[in-house]
């Protein structure tokens, strides 16, 4: 067995699965009182200010910035039946099981000694509602499933779910849609390493497929409004057809929120999750019941 300390998930839970369980630290509700004094009211936690110092400790005039690369305390540990590997160095079987709590928990997870590079939303970015046992189901058939994918894919799937995870840490519509596209063509790359899609498809019509092939609602409008906005930005430059980082449409601004609603939807089905929230409407703003299947 291995096991690793991670944070930060604000919930007390302990969660039972197949292969292995996740219960809370025992300095966790110490931990948790840290993260609430500094969290910020936007549901995010900021990088620390740091500065440069001279040999002597001084600090250098002018230095002080927030750091590019902070850790946040445990509030968790997760512990793994399998043993891993001396050169598993990513932790490959424990990170996907912490980038599947921060997947349901609408969150972004990091081993305790492992650094973030952003600010970190501490929960909220999923609008879903799911029981304890439901989780325990969830990460249960995932990590069996998972477990049968060919070797080189599943290194590859975590760091999806890790990009997914991390999306909303951008603060611009323009950067935040960048990612998501990233996260829908690595789930387009997952499908062709399950042998669910082949040959060549063109970027234009790859959502669609998608949705044909996993039985998910399709929207031929708004996917035509994904492929135009990915294409400006891409190869003009252009978002939304202005400069980004100025006034867009509500449909720009919409546009990442939706394109994540959709890969949170494709995540279940590429693990084989066909809930009913898989095939529930990717485009809708409301908080959706996340049952077992």
């Amino acid at each position: 067995m291995v096991s690793y300390r991670f944070g930060f998930l604000r919930q007390k839970a302990a969660y039972s699965f197949v292969g292995g369980k996740i219960v809370p630290v025992p300095e966790f509700e110490v931990n948790k009182k840290s993260i609430a004094s500094w969290a910020h009211r936007d549901g995010f936690l900021y990088p620390p200010i740091g500065w440069s110092e001279e040999e002597d400790g001084k600090p250098v005039p002018n230095s002080k910035r927030p750091v590019h690369l902070h850790r946040l305390p445990a509030s968790h540990q997760v512990d793994i039946e399998r043993n891993a590997s001396a050169e598993d160095r990513r932790r490959t079987d424990a990170n996907f099981i912490i980038q599947l709590i921060a997947y349901l928990r609408g969150t972004w997870l990091q081993f305790e000694d492992w650094f973030f590079d952003a600010r970190v939303p501490l929960d909220g970015k999923h609008n879903i509602c799911h029981a304890s046992k439901t989780a325990e189901h969830f990460i249960s058939h995932a990590y069996q499933e998972w477990q049968k994918w060919p070797e080189n894919a599943k290194p590859r799937f975590v760091t999806t779910l890790w990009m997914l995870n991390r999306a909303p840490s951008y603060q611009w519509d323009w950067e935040h849609f960048v990612v998501e596209y990233m996260v829908l063509d690595a789930c387009w790359r997952s499908a062709e390493d399950l042998k669910l899609v082949c040959g060549r498809v063109a970027h234009k019509d790859r959502i669609n497929r998608l949705c044909e092939i996993f039985n998910i609602q399709q929207n031929v409008d708004l996917v035509a409004e994904i492929v135009r906005l990915r294409n400006d930005l891409f190869h003009e430059s252009l978002w939304d057809k202005c400069q980004p980082g100025t006034a867009s449409s509500a449909g720009s601004f919409h546009a990442p929120l939706n394109l994540r609603r959709l890969n949170q939807r494709l995540i279940l089905a590429l693990l084989d999750y066909k809930n009913d929230y898989m095939r529930s409407c990717w485009w809708s703003m409301g908080t959706c019941i996340f049952g077992i299947p």
